[in-house]
């Protein structure tokens, strides 16, 4: 358990945010507010894996808070990749959290050709890595903002016994930067605007999944995450999508 004195709850006092991991992949945050000189509670962020730190980024212009919670997610046994992400909330109305935006750290899966054809002959095996430097900051208008580099890379090796090789070869890196802006209109940090091609709907373009490290392996057509006016979280289809312009 650990406890961290932040003003979460924009009462200008120091509230109490104390993160609790029950196992290897499950922990909870609860979060109490400092009343006087006492703390109450006020809510739960449930659905965590590991928590390996928790910060804050305080916005003036917006009398808000974003809590930003470090992750762990440890699945090389069995389902082949880890995790290390950042999950960003911010409180609603001081009585819970929303998440409102999730980016990978450090990632790392692997990926053998023989999983999805069976019949092949020599079969590869890709080991795909992600590394982000994330920087919170705000612009002249003070809303803030988060500043991304990434680097993917791609990796091919061969085993003789369908097991993980030892040795990869690197044969393929690709460098993004990119920026998410907090979205007032629809409470959000995103990249784009974008409207929906078949209704004329405007949405928040999270972001396109060619900036993601599984993009590399090409098992999928590109789509874009989205966000409508109502908070919900949507995936489409990049030709189903026309990008407006770039949110300040």
């Amino acid at each position: 358990m650990s406890i961290y004195p932040f003003d979460i709850i924009n009462n200008k006092k120091k509230d109490l945010v104390i993160s609790l991991n029950i196992s290897k992949d499950t922990g909870v945050i609860v979060i109490y507010k400092k009343t006087n000189s006492n703390y109450s509670y006020v809510t739960k962020i449930e659905d965590l894996t590991y928590i390996d730190n928790i910060s804050i980024f305080n916005t003036e212009a917006l009398n808000k808070s974003f809590l930003i919670v470090e992750q762990i997610l440890d699945e090389r046994l069995g389902a082949f990749f880890l995790d290390n992400y950042v999950q960003i909330f911010t409180n609603i109305n001081n009585t819970s959290f929303k998440e409102v935006l999730r980016l990978s750290k450090n990632y790392e899966t692997y990926y053998y050709e023989k999983w999805t054809t069976p019949t092949i002959e020599n079969p590869k095996w890709f080991k795909i890595t992600e590394k982000n430097l994330i920087d919170y900051m705000v612009n002249e208008d003070e809303l803030p903002i988060v500043n991304i580099n990434k680097t993917l890379k791609k990796y091919e090796g061969f085993s003789s016994d369908d097991s993980i090789p030892e040795n990869f070869e690197l044969i393929q890196t690709k460098n993004i930067s990119t920026s998410y802006y907090w979205s007032n209109k629809y409470k959000y940090f995103i990249q784009n605007e974008g409207k929906l091609k078949s209704t004329g709907e405007l949405v928040g373009i999270i972001e396109k999944s060619n900036q993601l490290a599984d993009s590399l392996l090409q098992l999928s057509k590109p789509y874009y995450k989205i966000v409508d006016k109502n908070g919900k979280i949507k995936y489409i289809k990049e030709n189903k999508l026309s990008v407006i312009h770039i949110s300040q």
